[in-house]
């Protein structure tokens, strides 16, 4: 694969064949497929500890909801609204995590900037944002908490 120069200008994402110092679209710096792909091996790196911790995290808590349905012989989903906001706060950790990992890994195959991975993370996390903006709106402000309390 041949060595290529890609731009670290947020606009621009030009690249060109061979070691350039300078872009030559805009003028900003531009760096060496390697670079890129040492970026992209902590991206993938950090992905994959990210939706490791999340789903060590979520197995944690499905056994604390487990242990309170038995010691008390009830639904732990009686607060469904509370539920919904903590597992889909965990559960965006979890695809941010894994959209980390696949970016990264695709910036090690390329050797070159992901943009649209970093799109698709952005538009996630705003749409998170937005979501659960709205739900606390509906809610009054006023969500209950979804973790049991263990006596």
């Amino acid at each position: 694969m041949p060595e290529t120069s890609s731009c670290i200008a947020n606009r621009c994402f030009h690249s060109v064949e061979g070691v350039v110092a300078t872009c030559p679209r805009c003028g900003s710096p531009m760096w060496p497929s390697p670079r890129w792909r040492a970026r992209g091996w902590v991206l993938l790196v950090n992905g994959l500890l990210l939706t490791a911790l999340t789903v060590a995290v979520l197995w944690y808590l499905v056994g604390l909801y487990r242990a309170y349905e038995a010691e008390t012989d009830s639904d732990a989903s009686d607060s469904a609204f509370g539920m919904l906001i903590f597992f889909g706060s965990v559960g965006l950790f979890l695809v941010v995590g894994l959209a980390s990992a696949v970016a990264g890994a695709r910036q090690i195959a390329t050797g070159r900037r992901n943009r649209t991975g970093a799109m698709i993370v952005f538009w996630l996390l705003a749409a998170f944002f937005i979501v659960m903006s709205v739900l606390m709106i509906v809610s009054g402000g006023d969500a209950p908490h979804p973790v049991p309390r263990i006596r």
